[in-house]
C-alpha cells in the first residue's frame, strides 16, 4: 500500500479509536458539551431569516454530533448516566425538530417532535428531579424549574405543529391550556398560546362563553412583553391590540349580551386606556357598555375627563368628536351621582364632583354644587360641634352614712349636669344626730351634735379628656343643735345665772338654737361615669360663716344673763370656722359612658 494513503487512514481512524475508548461518563459529557455548545451558537440566529441552508445544515450536524455521545452514553453507561443521558437526548432531538419547524420544514419537524411526547410527558413529573450528573468533574443538578420553561415550549411547538400536520384540535387545544396555566411558561409562550387557542374557540365557542375571556387575557399578556417581542408581532403581522379590541368590542355589542359583558368591556377599556397605542374611539365605546351596565364608572370618568385636555391617539375620528364623545359619556356617569350626592350630606363628594363637571366644561352645574356645598359645610359644622357637646345627667347618694343605726343615719345625694368640660351638682342631706365638727376649734368639754340639713352647689370643671375635676363649692346648713347628756333632741336645756352677782335665776330653760352655716370651699376630685352606672370622689377645703340664734329671747344674747351651757354663753351671732369634707357617692348615669 502506498505510504501515503496508509498515514492518511491511520490519521481518519484516530477520532473514531478515540470516540471507541470513551467511558460512558466522557460520553455523557461530549454530548452535554455540544448540546450546550448549539444552544449558544444559535443565540446568534434570532430570525428566521438569518437561518440559511448553510446555518440549517450546521445545526443538524451539530445535533447528530450530539445524539451520537448520548446513545453511546445510554448503551453502555450505569443507570444514573443512562438517566441523565436519555434527558438530553430528549431536550436535542426537540431542538432538532423546533430547527426544522424555525425554516417552515413542518413535516419533517412533526416526524421528530411528534415521538418525543412520551418522553416528555414522563421528564414532566416534579418528582424525577434533582437530575444529577458528573460534567466535567463537577457534580451538577438539574431541577424541575430549570426544565419546566423548555416543557412549555415543547408543549406550544408540539400544539401548532399538530395542527399543522392535520393533528386533533383538541389535543392541541389542551397542550395550549397547560401553556397559559403553567407559571414556567414565558410570556412569549403564553402570548402564541392565547393566540391559537382563540382561534381554536373562533370555531367551537360559538356562544362566546370562553373567546372574549381568552382575547382580553391575550391583551393582558401582549402588554407585558418586551418592545423586541413587540416589534416581532408587528413584523409577522401576528394578533396585536390593533386586531384584538376591535373583536372584543364586537363581542361586547353583540345581542343577547354576552357573559360578564359590563366586566370584559370595561377591563378592557381600562388595561388599553393605559397603554399605547389605542384608538381612543374604541375606548369610550368600551366604556360606554361597562357604564351601561354599571361597572368601571370611576375608570371611565376619569377617561372622559382625560380626553378634556390630552392629545387624541391613534383613531379614525377627530380629536373635537372624541373630546365631545367623552364629554357626554362623563356627563351621564356624574348625571347618575348627582341626585344622590345633592340630597346626601357628604360635602367633600359635592366639591369633587363639581370639579369633575367643571374638568368636562359645565360650569353652571359646578357652580350649583359648590353653593350647596358651602351649606353643608355649615350645617355640617353645627352638627359636629352638637356632636362634640357632651351631656349627662349623674344621679347619686352618698353610701357610707347608710350604716349607721337609725337614729344616726343621714340621707342624702346629689344631682349633676354634666356638659362637655363642666358639671353643675346641686346636693341636699338629710343630717342627723351629727357631730359638730366646728367645736373641735373651741374649748367645749361638752360634746354637741345637731340635727337639720345641708344643701351644697358644686362648680366642677373637668381637665380635658379626663374625669379629673376642680371646682369650689357653696353651702348652706340649717343646724339644731342639743347637748347628748340630756335626752332632748333640737333644744338646749340651761341654767340661767345673774351675771352680777352669780346667782341663779332660772333653771333648766329651753334654747331651741338654730346655727345658720353659709360654706365656701375649693375642691377636687374625680367623676367617673359608665354606660349605666356612676361615682364621684372629691376632697374640700375652705371656710364657713355662721349666723348663730340662741332661740330664747328672754335670756339669749342679754348682758344681764350668763348661760351656763358655754355653747349658748360662748357664741357670738357671727362666727368663721375652717371647713374641710370628703365625698364619695355612687348612682345612676344617663347618658354616654364618659371613663
Amino acid at each position: 500500500m502506498n505510504k501515503h494513503l496508509l498515514l492518511l487512514a491511520v490519521m481518519l481512524a484516530l477520532p473514531l479509536l478515540s470516540t471507541a475508548q470513551n467511558t460512558p461518563e466522557q460520553d455523557l459529557e461530549k454530548g452535554v458539551e455540544t448540546y450546550n455548545a448549539y444552544k449558544v451558537w444559535m443565540e446568534g440566529y434570532p430570525k428566521r431569516e438569518l437561518v440559511t441552508p448553510e446555518v440549517y445544515k450546521n445545526g443538524k450536524e451539530r445535533l447528530q454530533n450530539a445524539l451520537q455521545y448520548l446513545d453511546k452514553a445510554i448503551n453502555k453507561g450505569n443507570a444514573d448516566v443512562i438517566r441523565a443521558a436519555r434527558y438530553f437526548k430528549a431536550n436535542t432531538l426537540y431542538l432538532s425538530g423546533y430547527l426544522d419547524a424555525i425554516v417552515l420544514k413542518n413535516k419533517e419537524a412533526w416526524v421528530i417532535i411528534k415521538p418525543l411526547k412520551p418522553d416528555f410527558e414522563y421528564w414532566s413529573e416534579p418528582s424525577l428531579y434533582p437530575l444529577r450528573y458528573v460534567y466535567f468533574g463537577q457534580n451538577y443538578s438539574i431541577k424541575y424549574e430549570n426544565f419546566a420553561p423548555t416543557l412549555m415550549e415543547f408543549y406550544n411547538a408540539y400544539a401548532e405543529l399538530n395542527e399543522l400536520n392535520g393533528g386533533p384540535t383538541d389535543e392541541s387545544y389542551l397542550y395550549y391550556q397547560k401553556v397559559v396555566q403553567s407559571t414556567y411558561s414565558s410570556t412569549w409562550d403564553k402570548y402564541i398560546a392565547f393566540d391559537k387557542i382563540a382561534a381554536v374557540e373562533a370555531k367551537t365557542d360559538p356562544d362566546l362563553l370562553k373567546l372574549p375571556n381568552t382575547r382580553l387575557a391575550q391583551l393582558y399578556i401582549y402588554y407585558s412583553l418586551p418592545e423586541k417581542s413587540k416589534q416581532v408581532i408587528k413584523d409577522n403581522k401576528f394578533s396585536s391590540p390593533k386586531t384584538i379590541v376591535p373583536k372584543i368590542l364586537d363581542f361586547c355589542k353583540r345581542t343577547p349580551p354576552i357573559t360578564n359583558r359590563g366586566k370584559i368591556a370595561g377591563e378592557t377599556a381600562t388595561l388599553v386606556a393605559e397603554n399605547s397605542p389605542r384608538d381612543d374611539n374604541e375606548v369610550l365605546q368600551l366604556y360606554q357598555i361597562a357604564v351601561k351596565d354599571n361597572v368601571f364608572t370611576t375608570e371611565a370618568l376619569t377617561f372622559a375627563i382625560s380626553r378634556q385636555t390630552m392629545a387624541n391617539i391613534e383613531t379614525a375620528i377627530t380629536p373635537s368628536s372624541v373630546k365631545e364623545l367623552a364629554g357626554k359619556l362623563g356627563t351621564d356617569i356624574l348625571d347618575q351621582r348627582y341626585a344622590g350626592v345633592l340630597n346626601g350630606a357628604d360635602c367633600m363628594a359635592m366639591e369633587t364632583l363639581a370639579a369633575q363637571y367643571q374638568s368636562l366644561g359645565n360650569s353652571a352645574r359646578a357652580a350649583e354644587l359648590r353653593s350647596k356645598k358651602t351649606k353643608c359645610d355649615e350645617a355640617l359644622a353645627k352638627k359636629q360641634s352638637r356632636a362634640g357637646k357632651k351631656f349627662n345627667i349623674y344621679a347619686g347618694f352618698y353610701p357610707i352614712p347608710l350604716f349607721g343605726s337609725a337614729e344616726k343615719r343621714d340621707v342624702g345625694g346629689h344631682v349633676d349636669f354634666v356638659f362637655t368640660d363642666i358639671a353643675l351638682s346641686f346636693g341636699y342631706s338629710k343630717i342627723q344626730y351629727r357631730n359638730d365638727l366646728n367645736f373641735i376649734f373651741m374649748d367645749l368639754d361638752n360634746d354637741y351634735r345637731w340635727d337639720g340639713y345641708r344643701t351644697r352647689f358644686m362648680f366642677k370643671k373637668f381637665r380635658k379628656g379626663s374625669g379629673a375635676y376642680s371646682g369650689f363649692v357653696l353651702g348652706y346648713a340649717e343646724k339644731n343643735h342639743y347637748n347628748e347628756d340630756f335626752d332632748y333632741r333640737d333644744v338646749i336645756i340651761s341654767d340661767v345665772n345673774d351675771k352680777s352677782t352669780g346667782l341663779p335665776v332660772a333653771f333648766n330653760q329651753r334654747f331651741e338654737t338654730v346655727d345658720r352655716q353659709y360654706e365656701l370651699m375649693f375642691v377636687t376630685g374625680a367623676q367617673l361615669l359608665a354606660k349605666v352606672i356612676g361615682t364621684d370622689i372629691s376632697i374640700g377645703i375652705g371656710g364657713t360663716i355662721n349666723e348663730f340664734d340662741g332661740g330664747n329671747e328672754t335670756y339669749w344674747n342679754n348682758n344681764s344673763y350668763e348661760i351656763a351651757d358655754p355653747l349658748i354663753n360662748g357664741r357670738d351671732e357671727i362666727n368663721f370656722y375652717p371647713q374641710f369634707f370628703v365625698n364619695w357617692s355612687i348612682g345612676l348615669n344617663f347618658g354616654k359612658k364618659r371613663i
